[in-house]
């Protein structure tokens, strides 16, 4: 008796490391699904990159068609609405698949770390749907933001050979991270069906995990505390009691402060945690000094001044 089986197609932005990565996980999936097969179309403008992909995948059992272009025009050209995977190092690369994969509808998968000029990690991933396309949008203005404050060429510091002990260490726990991910929503994206997770998510740690929200301050830098309140008080998508999230606030230059909050279980309340500027006034018990002002600033604000460095 043959068993019929349903192909699910799953287009990746992007072929380099983190296309690899999680075509092994896709290969592994297919090996424990029943009835269904998960297969790859990779979409890069670096034939290198597609070459060494499209043999790993044959090595693994993996069907995988290749496509050496932009993922804009790729995209540009498809009638289907099979989820895309992005697995880019450039944010202004980043912000441009998001915006054409909104332009058709097409749900989204997105995996990428980012390290800041404190020497921190931070792993984000976002499932984001046709409901989402505020969302998707915001994202693109978080990463356009980025591209102005990211150092060109910078990935090997990341994870490669300019990387450090602490993150080599790290690495593999973002990527089980961020493999979890694809595999709890990538599914539910192929029949339609509403995902698992948050749509934008981040870690420190590959462990715990924090929702992402995005704010842009046009005119003017909001205050951390009074951000975070409002922000919370309505947010765009429902968060639980006791969360820990993260505010990425956009400010007036395109700057970028990271903001660090918990929704109190006990009252509902917000508790503000970290911070890039004090909600008290310098001078104040809690900060006595400029000095301790401005690290706070430089420690939790990306500007060209204070830049990022971004791996797939």
């Amino acid at each position: 008796m043959t068993t019929m089986t349903t192909e699910l197609p799953v287009i990746f932005g992007g072929a380099n490391a983190g296309g690899t990565k999680m075509a092994e996980v896709l290969a592994d999936a297919n090996v424990r699904a029943h009835g269904v097969e998960l297969t790859v179309h990779a979409v890069d403008p670096n034939g290198a990159h597609l070459t060494r992909l499209a043999s790993f995948a044959a090595a693994r059992g993996l069907r995988l068609t290749t496509e050496q272009r932009p993922i804009e025009a790729a995209l540009a050209m498809r009638t289907d609405n099979a989820p895309l995977g992005i697995f880019i190092d450039g944010p202004t690369s980043i912000a441009g698949a998001l915006r054409a994969a909104a332009a058709t509808g097409r749900p989204i998968l997105l995996y990428v770390a980012v390290l800041l000029a404190t020497g921190d990690l931070l792993g984000l991933r976002a499932v984001l749907t046709n409901a989402d396309r505020g969302l998707v949008e915001d994202l693109a203005a978080f990463f356009h933001a980025l591209s102005l404050s990211t150092v060109r060429t910078g990935s090997t510091a990341v994870f490669g050979a300019g990387a450090s002990p602490r993150h080599v260490e790290l690495e593999p726990l973002l990527r089980e991270w961020f493999a979890a991910h694809m595999l709890a929503n990538v599914y539910k994206l192929a029949y339609n069906l509403p995902p698992e997770s948050a749509p934008i998510e981040v870690t420190r740690d590959g462990k715990a995990t924090m929702p992402l929200y995005i704010h842009t301050s046009e005119l003017t830098w909001g205050d951390p505390e009074t951000l975070a309140r409002d922000l919370l008080a309505r947010p765009r998508t429902p968060v639980a009691p006791g969360t820990d999230v993260l505010i990425a606030e956009i400010g007036p230059e395109q700057d970028v402060r990271l903001h660090e909050a918990r929704l109190r279980r006990a009252d509902r309340q917000v508790a503000l945690r970290r911070a890039s500027v004090p909600s008290a006034g310098v001078g104040d018990s809690t900060w006595p000094s400029l000095d301790a002002a401005i690290r706070r600033i430089t420690e939790h604000t990306i500007t060209p001044s204070y830049p990022v460095y971004v791996t797939d």
